[in-house]
């Protein structure tokens, strides 16, 4: 079980339910539930509070599905990092924080089977809104003028997306009590929202309403 999040919105829990009616979406959560049951935690959580950061921008019902399924999702990489790690109660070293910045990554290719490949793509993303951003440096560019704008359409809900996500992954790592550490009162959180989240500051005043 995981400890449910504050909401705003009675229908969030609705939405989550929806997300988790799909199997492809319940299957990879049992995968990081049987190999780390705090990031299972950790997933259900930042799933459920980006819907409702979701529902703040009023988001299209496919949209907030998407959202919902990318947030469950957004760590599942993590199955690819050994639990040494992932439960050390010491910062991590040099070594082992390379590693551990290489979930996006391996989630992005354990996700490849996904029927819609948004989801992927905001998971591969939701941790380049830091001050050091990671993994990824550049962008993919395309020649034919269609495809462009495509790609701007498609680019613009994909980095809203994925910064809520982001938002909620960074918000409940510094609210929850980790191996390392307490959890963190709310001014400092915030104070730290506002120096380790680079993407729109508005999403910071969302989510710390909760």
């Amino acid at each position: 079980m995981f400890t449910m999040v504050s909401t705003l919105h009675s229908t969030s829990t609705v939405v989550l339910k929806r997300v988790l009616s799909q199997p492809e979406v319940t299957s990879y959560l049992d995968l990081l539930r049987h190999h780390h049951k705090e990031s299972y935690s950790h997933s259900m959580r930042v799933g459920f509070l980006s819907i409702d950061l979701g529902l703040d921008e009023r988001l299209a019902d496919e949209d907030l599905l998407l959202l919902g399924s990318a947030g469950l999702l957004h760590d599942i990489g993590k199955t690819k990092i050994p639990t040494t790690i992932l439960a050390k109660r010491g910062q991590l070293d040099a070594q082992e924080r390379t590693l551990m910045d290489e979930h996006p990554v391996h989630g992005f290719n354990l996700l490849e089977a996904l029927p819609d490949p948004r989801i992927r793509q905001i998971v591969i993303a939701h941790h380049e809104y830091k001050p050091s951003p990671y993994p990824r440096e550049g962008v993919e560019r395309r020649d034919s003028a269609r495809d462009v704008m495509d790609r701007r359409r498609s680019d613009s809900m994909i980095t809203s997306l994925a910064q809520l996500v982001a938002v909620a992954d960074l918000y409940d790592a510094l609210a929850s009590r980790r191996y390392y550490k307490p959890a963190l009162p709310k001014p400092q959180i915030e104070q730290l929202l506002r120096t380790q989240f680079k993407g729109n500051q508005k999403y910071i005043t969302a989510v710390l309403r909760r």
